[in-house]
């Protein structure tokens, strides 16, 4: 009866008895003590063959620790009914005490093997299932992640804008988007080389994500050396203030760009609003805040533009 003891958890037995699953656990014990004492009261057939499939519904809906209950309930009334001549393992009153003890206990090593055979196997095909789960999670979010940068990539982000439309849609509300551009880069990549141009995107997207924002604001890479942040129910003024604070911080940064006038890696970024009345495609909210950037960058770099009705406001 040790390894019985040794196999019952607290944590799943608490499991089998919470009120969802009471029910179903105390019939399947009661059924298998039932059972029990209803083939071993008779003698002559040979009807303990009968138990094995109440075991392996034990272990399919109990677990290791509902087939171990089952396996005590199994055996009392199998160990009283045999130790009084009754039973398929008696074989009559004649046959010695210590033969039918033996003769049950073989039974019940062999229900003890199927038990933990069975439950083993369960068990590794569990471990093997959450694997997978987790793989598939893990794969899942790298497929939503830009690999240089660690953001959510331009995928994601074109998801995430169906989604704010849609939104903004129903709340009859506004959406704003930042268009960020890194300043001649061309030139940092020809200079620097294309794994220090992978480094200083990866600074720059560390900056971006540091930088104070509300909790519903979305960054992402938009593609090559662009990157975008969604703002649900933002006018174009708090979009402002925010690509500035941004624009600061890349600066503040001081990341060497030699070859460039400034000296210093800077950005240009383009602020476009979308209100839901003059919405019917979001990649609007994209053009929109795409020429703006153009505005920044035709201006001399290193500012902040917004859209306003075709015309680029700089900052």
């Amino acid at each position: 009866m040790t390894p019985l003891v040794l196999a019952i958890e607290r944590t799943e037995l608490a499991q089998l008895f919470c009120p969802e699953r009471r029910l179903e656990t105390v019939g399947i014990l009661a059924g298998m003590g039932i059972l029990s004492c209803a083939i071993f009261a008779q003698t002559g057939l040979p009807l303990e063959f009968l138990l094995f499939p109440g075991l392996l519904l034990a272990i399919f809906r109990l677990g290791a620790s509902g087939s171990a209950i089952s396996i005590f309930l199994l055996t009392a009334p199998a160990a009283y009914l045999t130790s009084r001549g009754r039973g398929p393992l008696a074989y009559g009153q004649s046959t010695p005490l210590l033969h039918r003890i033996f003769f049950l206990q073989c039974f019940v090593g062999v229900a003890l093997v199927i038990v933990y055979s069975v439950s083993s196997a369960l068990r590794g095909r569990e471990r093997l299932e959450n694997e997978l789960a987790e793989a598939f999670f893990e794969a899942d979010a790298y497929a939503a992640q830009d690999y240089i940068t660690g953001l959510a990539n331009r995928r994601t982000f074109d998801s995430q804008l169906k989604q704010e439309w849609n939104r903004m849609l129903r709340e009859h509300g506004t959406l704003s988007m930042l268009m960020i551009d890194v300043d001649h880069f061309k030139l940092y990549n020809d200079f620097y080389g294309h794994m220090a141009g992978d480094e200083c995107l990866r600074k720059i997207g560390s900056i971006l994500a540091r930088v104070q924002r509300r909790g519903g604001d979305f960054v992402a890479r938009f593609g090559g050396e662009k990157f975008a942040v969604l703002l649900p129910r933002a006018y174009s003024q708090g979009a402002m203030a925010l690509a500035e604070r941004i624009r600061q911080s890349v600066s503040d940064a001081c990341l060497q760009h030699s070859p460039y006038q400034a000296g210093i890696v800077t950005i240009s970024v383009g602020v476009g609003t979308l209100q839901a009345e003059e919405s019917k495609d979001e990649k609007l909210l994209i053009e929109r805040a795409d020429q703006a950037l153009y505005i920044a960058k035709r201006a001399g770099r290193n500012q902040v533009a917004v859209w306003t009705d075709g015309v680029g406001d700089r900052t």
